[in-house]
């Protein structure tokens, strides 16, 4: 078998994977729909035990994720690190490849702070704007109440005596006086930010956003915040299906980025039942939703097909696949365990982690045996 027939399997590999990931996202995505609409009854009954279950399935991603990078992206990540710094004709020992996958860790934790301050900062001056023109609207209507009562108290006339006889008060100089003593109290608003990971960033905020129709600078503002936020993440995990250059390795992944995907999109379905969204609304949620993987994926596979990495690995193969491990270690600890530890059930939690490692470590063990 040739070079090119191996090429091309991998290829089939990732677009049949490409497939079965959207497809399953989306179904996963829908399904929440589809219960409220026919048995509402049930699904609203059973919302704790649903809870429950996406809670044990996130923790098995979280195994089957940490199976993947430790058993496999890791190991892969240091050999094409270090293929490349041999055709460079360096012979430094230094961790080059631990490096570059610590740079990705850490981008990914940077970016998410910045893009939730930036949201923080974008909601503020919103908030700022809002009070101060409804502050603005309220003294002008206060004054112009102020004016008519008086306006229609030296209108009336007594005994037939004319205004013009009487003597006016400056009323002006009253209206003027009681602006002077309004206050405006600034109010300070704390915007509390949950750590949500970006991966957790819900898809629905800007699809609303951009429903809302809001021509403002704020919609838009924050829609491209959460689009920014959606997409570094979710291309970086697609990404590291698109990077491998091993038939066996693009299915496994294939599997654990399915489960994990299928969760956080039934999740999404749940959310959107929850809030009563539109039915256009909620497709183009889990539609955005599932296309954000799916670009990664291709991206992965078009550097992966044009470098031809399978005769020789190249530079930027190697710097993308450091980064994607970087990024699917922070979905691990922070966007699955650390967030579903909470202290009560802690061991049932551990345990689905444990599983799925242990299925993962099997599959593994099969395929490069």
């Amino acid at each position: 078998m040739t070079t090119r027939e191996i090429d091309m399997e991998v290829v089939v590999a990732k677009i049949i994977s490409l497939l079965l990931i959207t497809t399953f996202s989306v179904l996963a995505g829908l399904s929440p729909l589809r219960l409220m609409k026919n048995v509402p009854k049930v699904l609203n009954q059973h919302k704790e035990t649903v809870e429950y279950v996406l809670c044990g399935l996130r923790c098995f991603s979280g195994g089957l994720f940490l199976a993947t990078c430790f058993l496999h992206l890791v190991p892969d990540t240091i050999a094409k690190v270090e293929a490349v710094m041999r055709n460079l004709g360096s012979r430094s020992t230094f961790a080059v490849a631990e490096l570059l996958i610590m740079a990705g860790f850490y981008a990914v934790v940077f970016v998410e702070q910045i893009i939730q301050l930036l949201y923080v900062r974008a909601l503020t001056y919103e908030d700022s704007e809002e009070k101060t023109n409804q502050c603005d609207k309220n003294n002008l209507n206060n004054s112009e109440d102020h004016f008519n009562i008086n306006s229609n108290h030296l209108s009336d006339t007594f005994d037939g005596v004319s205004l013009n006889s009487l003597p006016l008060p400056n009323h002006t100089d009253h209206v003027l006086e009681d602006m002077d003593k309004i206050e405006v109290i600034p109010e300070t608003v704390d915007y509390e930010i949950e750590s949500t990971p970006l991966q957790e960033l819900e898809v629905k905020k800007v699809v609303s956003e951009l429903s809302k129709g809001d021509v403002t600078n704020g919609g838009h503002y924050r829609s491209i915040i959460y689009l920014m936020a959606l997409a570094f993440h979710g291309i970086f995990e697609g990404m590291t299906l698109g990077l491998q250059s091993v038939e066996n390795h693009v299915w496994s992944l294939c599997f654990a980025i399915s489960v994990h995907r299928c969760v956080l999109a039934f999740k999404l379905g749940m959310d959107l039942c929850s809030t009563n969204e539109k039915q256009g609304t909620s497709f183009l949620c889990v539609g955005t939703f599932t296309l954000i993987s799916a670009v990664g994926i291709v991206i992965g596979t078009v550097i992966s097909s044009g470098a031809m990495l399978y005769d020789d690995v190249s530079v930027p193969d190697a710097i993308l696949q450091s980064l994607a491990t970087g990024t699917i270690i922070y979905i691990i600890f922070f966007d699955i365990l650390f967030k579903d530890l909470e202290g009560q059930g802690d061991l049932k939690r551990i345990s689905c982690s444990f599983v799925g490692f242990t299925l993962m470590a099997i599959i593994f063990a099969i395929t490069q045996s």
